[in-house]
């Protein structure tokens, strides 16, 4: 069954000159601003577009050029990171 995300009101997201940070809009501490790269930002607007996690995977494999193996577990753990820090949610 495939999942489904969707980005959370709790965060922003900036581009700043090493990446891409996500704000939380409640309660401001510097250790709350979350970063990542590039391809984590990819990831991060592909949920903004309604992708399901099927189609997040099969986008990067072409993009990137990868096997689905080799992409796969790393899209998993960086949803449910995202996930679990409350800058995206899941969706039924």
């Amino acid at each position: 069954m495939d999942r489904f995300f969707s980005p959370s009101k709790k965060f922003i997201v900036k581009k700043i000159s090493s990446g891409y940070i996500f704000i939380p809009l409640e309660k401001f501490e510097l250790d709350g601003v979350y970063s990542t790269n590039e391809v984590g930002y990819i990831i991060y607007s592909l949920v903004e577009k309604k992708y399901t996690f099927e189609k997040i995977v099969k986008f990067l494999c072409d993009k990137y050029n990868v096997k689905e193996t080799h992409i796969r577990e790393d899209v998993r753990n960086f949803l449910e990171n995202m996930k679990k820090i409350g800058i995206i949610e899941e969706r039924k």
